[in-house]
């Protein structure tokens, strides 16, 4: 008797040390794979300018406050748990941006970590191989026919809140795996998802609905465990009651939940999303029938299983579970798009849960096989522990985060974060002056206009409306006569106007005076002068269609059709006579370009043919008696081809001519 208990003390000693290695080796590679890459940031989707600027109002006093915040638009209302949990990282920073991407990136390492602590609950070899498989199947998914599995979330697009609920989601399911293992009551398991899903909800929905299907599919898998076992039907009912009435609560709970009506109105907008591999709605509907038949498939194994060996083998009941969870409603939501309901979008948002669930179930239905399965629950419970089971789990860790995780960034945490500090420093002198009105930021000599874009809601307080969405078009900003203030890069050659700048300023920005800079730019709308199409000048955007964002060798047209407008002054000794307009081509290789230049629907026109790239041409027309009124310049490019389409470069713009003056004599 002595000497079994030594043995049972010694082996769950053995136990007790090979736990501690495991979790200290995997949270190791968490917390390398967190400092390589804490400065990247892989998507400028305007999604991060708004989940940014969410986090900004959080951290001032008082939070975001009753009032309603013409900066926020739909982020007013929209689920900020995790949010809360950015603004908690911001807080240690003193950096809101710091914040956001910190959450994001160990969001993704956590998520990883769970996947492969679900795929370690089974014992032995059968552990090692499928997590060992599941690894290769991830880095050829995601790597190599680049799937969009878990992570990818915040890759092009920038889903933050559903990369961090996705990441509770696994967290979840692996805790309540290892309730199951140690026979926790059904009950309190139950009870722990229910309460698990509601506060996932308060990040973000989806996942939220992804937990509670998982929850009816495990109830649904332990009524068919125990039909098997022969349970007498009343017995069951009875056993089952309690469990079922958390399913019905927890359905309740999540449709009652504030979130639910919210998330439900944004899923009516369908945004951009595009697929890979998986390209079309009918793809990603093969894509869920293939999860779906998988899913089950394991699920039904699970429960072939001789009872000692499912105990081994639980991570066919869940992550067959989670998997038909997700393929069951995206076809639901396939179904109410199809019927006029919801939106393209709100299907194609399941993909990422689709095609990580695929990429796990794939190796585990090989390998995992009911003959393995039943071996390996005859072993030891110390014999399923082990480095190679370690070293395994760093491996599908390892795998899972470069396959989302792209190799280069598309901008640096830190650059952003010195820019967030200049902008916020051109903040605090308006408040402490008082400078009233509106001001944005443009040219900051960031990367991309979305850092304007962000800068001007998050910092500088700036509306949503059509002044800042130019700028994230990379436009000269309409309505630039009604703001207070622009923050800009010092020296920049379009907005900097020395003669402008507010008694302020930073090492790289300055505040200009917006009333001074329209003046001085001469922003109007009047037929007389000269109008700089260049990026050095400034001219009112709503005078030009059919053409792109300025650039230092002037405005390409972006159509087969562009026009210019203005107003024609009063008669007298100011008023012009003629029009002139410089002006080059896009020229690629046996493709001349013509342009038909007219004046409105008079018969006044002039037609070039650009036959050489850089060829610079002025072309002159007469007004003659116009009288008052708007008089429209055309620009008429039937030859108009994308850099794309020529095979030059990804530039899917349609170029017909770039335009850098217009001048009225």
């Amino acid at each position: 008797m002595k000497s079994q208990c030594v043995a049972a003390i010694s082996e769950e000693y053995v136990l007790d040390r090979s736990r501690i290695s495991n979790a200290c080796l995997v949270l190791l590679a968490g917390v390398l794979l967190l400092l390589i890459k804490s400065d990247q940031i892989w998507s400028l989707s305007v999604d991060l300018a708004h989940h940014y600027a969410l986090v900004e109002r959080l951290l001032e006093p008082g939070g975001l406050g009753s009032s309603r915040d013409p900066s926020l638009g739909e982020m007013q209302f929209y689920p900020r748990a995790g949010h809360l949990i950015a603004t908690i990282v911001a807080r240690l920073f003193d950096s809101a941006i710091v914040g956001i991407a910190l959450t994001a990136t160990a969001s993704l390492i956590v998520g990883w970590i769970a996947i492969a602590y679900l795929l370690s609950g089974f014992r032995g070899q059968v552990a090692t191989r499928v997590l060992w498989s599941t690894a290769g199947s991830l880095l050829i998914g995601g790597g190599i026919l680049r799937l969009q599995i878990f992570g990818k979330e915040i890759v092009g697009s920038y889903f933050f809140s559903q990369l961090v609920a996705q990441a509770a989601l696994f967290v979840v399911m692996a805790i309540a795996l290892r309730l199951e293992r140690r026979s926790i009551p059904r009950w309190l398991r139950y009870g722990f998802l229910a309460a698990a899903i509601l506060l996932i909800e308060s990040i973000h929905l989806l996942p939220a609905i992804e937990g509670l299907g998982f929850l009816g599919l495990l109830l649904l898998s332990d009524v068919i465990e125990s039909w098997r076992a022969g349970t007498p039907t009343r017995t069951l009912v009875r056993s089952l009651v309690v469990p079922a009435i958390f399913l019905v609560a927890t359905t309740i709970a999540v449709i009652a939940h504030p979130t639910f009506a919210v998330m439900r109105s944004i899923s009516e907008n369908n945004g951009d999303l595009p697929l890979t591999l998986f390209r079309s709605m009918a793809g990603l509907f093969v894509l869920a029938l293939v999860v779906l038949g998988l899913s089950i498939a394991l699920v039904l194994r699970w429960t072939r299983l001789a009872s000692d060996s499912r105990q081994s083998a639980l991570p066919l009941k869940y992550i067959g579970s989670v998997g038909a969870s997700c393929s069951v409603l995206f076809l639901l939501q396939w179904l109410a798009w199809h019927f006029g309901q919801g939106s393209e979008y709100a299907c194609k948002k399941y993909v990422f849960a689709l095609a990580t669930t695929l990429l796990i179930e794939l190796p585990m239905f090989v390998v995992a096989s009911p003959k393995r399965l039943n071996i390996a629950s005859k072993l030891p419970r110390a014999s399923a522990l082990g480095l190679k089971d370690s070293l395994a789990m760093v491996g599908i860790i390892v795998a899972g985060f470069f396959s989302a995780a792209p190799l280069h960034n598309e901008v640096s945490v830190s650059s952003i974060r010195k820019l967030e500090h200049y902008v916020k420093a051109m903040q605090a002198f308006r408040l402490q002056h008082g400078i009233t009105g509106t001001a944005i930021a443009a040219h900051l000599s960031s990367p991309s206009p979305l850092l304007d874009y962000m800068f001007s809601i998050a910092t500088l307080k700036a509306p949503r409306d059509e002044t800042t969405l130019d700028l994230l078009r990379n436009k000269t900003p309409t309505g630039l006569a009604h703001l207070s203030m622009i923050v800009t890069a010092r020296n920049d050659p379009t907005y900097d106007v020395q003669q402008c700048r507010v008694p302020t300023g930073t090492k790289t920005l300055v505040g200009v005076d917006a009333q001074c800079f329209v003046k001085a730019k001469n922003l109007n709308s009047t037929c007389h002068g000269l109008f700089d199409l260049t990026s050095a000048g400034a001219t009112e955007p709503t005078l030009l269609s059919g053409f792109s964002s300025p650039e230092p060798g002037g405005t390409w047209t972006d159509a087969t059709n562009a026009s210019f407008r203005c107003e024609m002054p009063v008669a007298g000794a100011s008023r012009s006579h003629a029009v002139e307009v410089t002006v080059s081509a896009f020229v690629p290789a046996d493709h001349p370009q013509r342009l038909t230049l007219s004046l409105g629907d008079s018969a006044t026109r002039d037609t070039v043919t650009f036959t050489r790239p850089g060829e610079v041409k002025v072309l002159t027309l007469p007004i003659g008696g116009a009288s008052r009124g708007w008089l429209s310049l055309r620009f008429s490019m039937p030859d108009a081809v994308s850099p794309a389409q020529a095979g030059l470069s990804a530039d899917a713009r349609l170029l017909g001519v770039q335009v850098s003056a217009i001048r009225f004599r």
